[in-house]
C-alpha cells in the first residue's frame, strides 16, 4: 500500500509551499509597516506627554500664583475690615463727644433763658417802681 506521490501531487505541494511563503512574506512586510507606524505613534505620544508636562508645570505655577494672590487679598480685606471697624468706633466716640458738647451748650442756653425770664419777671414786678422813677425824672 505504499503510495507514491505523483508528479502533480509534488507540484501542488510545491505550489502550496510557494503560496505559503508569499503569504508569510506579505504578512511580514505588513507587520513591519505596522511596527513603523507604532513607532510614530509612540513618538507622538512622547511629544504629547512632554507638552502635557509643560502645561502641568504652568498650571502648578498658576495655581501657586492664585494662592499667593488669594492670601494677599485675604490679608488686605482683613486689614480694611479692621480699619473700617476702627474708623466707625472713632466716629461713634467723636459723635458722643459732640453730643455731650451739644447737651452742655443746650443746658447753658436753658440756664440763660431761665435767667433772662427770671430777670424779666423781676423787672416786670419792679415796673411800677421804674414807672414812678420815670415820672419823677420826667421821662414819661
Amino acid at each position: 500500500m505504499s503510495e507514491l506521490l505523483s508528479k502533480e501531487d509534488v507540484f501542488l505541494m510545491m505550489k502550496s509551499y510557494e503560496n505559503n511563503v508569499k503569504y508569510n512574506t506579505q504578512l511580514y512586510d505588513r507587520q513591519e509597516v505596522l511596527v513603523q507606524e507604532q513607532v510614530k505613534v509612540i513618538d507622538n505620544l512622547k511629544d504629547i506627554t512632554l507638552e502635557q508636562q509643560k502645561v502641568n508645570t504652568q498650571l502648578e505655577t498658576l495655581i501657586n500664583t492664585i494662592k499667593d494672590h488669594n492670601t494677599l487679598c485675604n490679608i488686605g480685606v482683613t486689614d480694611i475690615s479692621k480699619s473700617i471697624v476702627s474708623s466707625r468706633i472713632n466716629n461713634v466716640k467723636e459723635h458722643s463727644k459732640l453730643r455731650y458738647h451739644l447737651v452742655g451748650i443746650s443746658g447753658g442756653l436753658v440756664l440763660i433763658i431761665i435767667a433772662l425770664i427770671t430777670a424779666f419777671e423781676k423787672l416786670w414786678d419792679k415796673s411800677d417802681i421804674i414807672d414812678a422813677v420815670a415820672k419823677f425824672i420826667g421821662v414819661t
